[in-house]
């Protein structure tokens, strides 16, 4: 039986070595039906020479080389809609895969025509190769959209579940109708998990794995805004605050989800997302700790008048 083909494109820029060690794992794989497309964002280091080199290699790959740096988002969109396989994969320069990975993940895919994703769990390694720790299992297989979007946001805060394996004819949906990625907003991964979440099932596995290096790395809220080109204000807001904005305006003005959700559905589900995620906050949470120190506090015996002070506070927030 034929195999199905499958697309990686891989967005680079500047990391060559890293690049090395990505593109070696993605041409040992077991399976054989692959297609690499590299974004190159007008790197400078020597990511050129070293692409044509493995061009040298093997005719699988594809090397696109930018006149100048387009930024991020215009050099995702640009690679990811020239995917011609049934199948493609998301992965960084940066990191690399299991060698059956590829395989493991087709599997599956071909035996579960109702899933639009399978996303293997990611091994954390440090700068020095140095293993760290895996991203526990989700689970995202519920029959509802809904179920599924609130069982995404309800795994901890920095566990990927957007690497692996996905159905194309998704992704030329949401090329066709605003480009893969939308410049500059902010959790973009984000938002892009949940519309496939919205086009049906994922499951997460433990048999292949996705590897990331971790730097320790991290943006100020100056850096942040330079980055995505939005305020600092946005930035300076809790993580769940700037989530509970972008993902029910993602959900309210992307056209993707107009293909799976009658207007209403999504209103409800952006209105009961914000809810929930506004839940989370650091601020909401320090007022529900306040809230039942004070309901246990014997001497508080004038908590009546303070619960109308703590309730003006919260809508002053």
């Amino acid at each position: 039986m034929d195999q199905p083909k499958v697309s990686i494109p891989v967005t680079t820029y500047n990391r060559k070595e890293m690049l090395a060690k990505c593109l070696d794992s993605l041409l040992n794989q077991t399976y054989k039906n692959i297609e690499i497309i590299i974004g190159d964002n007008h790197s400078e280091d020597g990511t050129e020479n070293l692409c044509k080199e493995y061009l040298k290699k093997d005719n699988r790959i594809t090397y696109i080389r930018h006149d100048k740096n387009l930024g991020m988002t215009a050099n995702a969109n640009n690679i990811y809609s020239k995917v011609t396989g049934k199948y493609f994969i998301c992965i960084s320069d940066d990191d690399w895969l299991d060698i059956d990975y590829v395989e493991k993940t087709v599997d599956f895919m071909e035996k579960n025509p109702d899933y639009s994703y399978i996303c293997p769990t990611v091994k954390r390694y440090d700068g020095n190769y140095n293993y760290v720790d895996k991203h526990p299992i989700s689970n995202f297989s519920q029959e509802n959209y809904y179920d599924r979007i609130f069982e995404f946001f309800k795994r901890p805060r920095g566990y990927c579940a957007i690497s692996g394996l996905f159905r194309s004819e998704y992704l030329k949906m949401l090329y066709n109708k605003e480009g893969v990625f939308q410049n500059n907003r902010w959790a973009e991964d984000q938002v892009y998990a949940i519309k496939f979440l919205t086009a049906g099932k994922c499951m997460m596995i433990d048999n292949t794995h996705y590897n990331k290096i971790i730097t320790g790395n991290t943006q100020n809220s100056k850096t942040s805004s330079n980055l995505w080109q939005i305020s600092s204000s946005f930035i300076k807001k809790d993580y769940w605050e700037r989530l509970s904005i972008v993902i029910p305006e993602s959900i309210m003005n992307d056209s993707f989800f107009d293909s799976f959700l009658s207007n209403k559905n999504k209103k409800i589900l952006s209105r009961d997302l914000k809810k929930y995620l506004l839940s989370k906050s650091s601020k909401q949470q320090y007022f529900k700790e306040l809230k039942s120190y004070i309901i246990r506090h014997p001497l508080f015996m004038f908590r009546k008048d303070f619960y109308n002070k703590l309730s003006y506070m919260k809508g002053k927030r």
